[in-house]
């Protein structure tokens, strides 16, 4: 449901650990609105961090489920899953319509495991 973040600015700061100012958590959402990539704690729900989605999509691999959710994270549906290489355009899409899209990495060795 969540996934740790490492902050790398600019290849400057390597393997230090992003940290929610307001509880101290280390767990996030991965979500995207409009052409915003954005980080909300996982416990407390407090936005962390934000960037642009095109500056991210590069850095981004791997097999995650597109949900669709509100403000308050309740899953509203399911827009796609598998590589995210594949959603780009989707996931671009969808958020410039206001919709904010949960990137949601799936553990590869417990999907093969169902």
């Amino acid at each position: 449901m969540y996934f740790a973040v490492h902050v790398y600015i600019a290849g400057m700061v390597e393997n230090a650990t992003l940290q929610c100012e307001n509880c101290g958590s280390e767990k996030f959402y991965a979500l995207v609105q409009y052409g915003s990539y954005f980080l909300k704690c996982y416990d407390c729900r407090q936005p962390v961090v934000a960037t642009s989605l095109i500056a991210v999509v590069p850095l981004l691999n791997g097999t995650f489920e597109i949900i669709e959710v509100d403000e308050k994270m309740n899953e509203l549906g399911l827009i796609a899953e598998g590589e995210i290489g594949s959603y780009v355009g989707i996931i671009k899409q969808e958020a410039s319509k206001g919709k904010i899209l949960w990137l949601k990495k799936r553990d590869v060795a417990a999907h093969h495991a169902e």
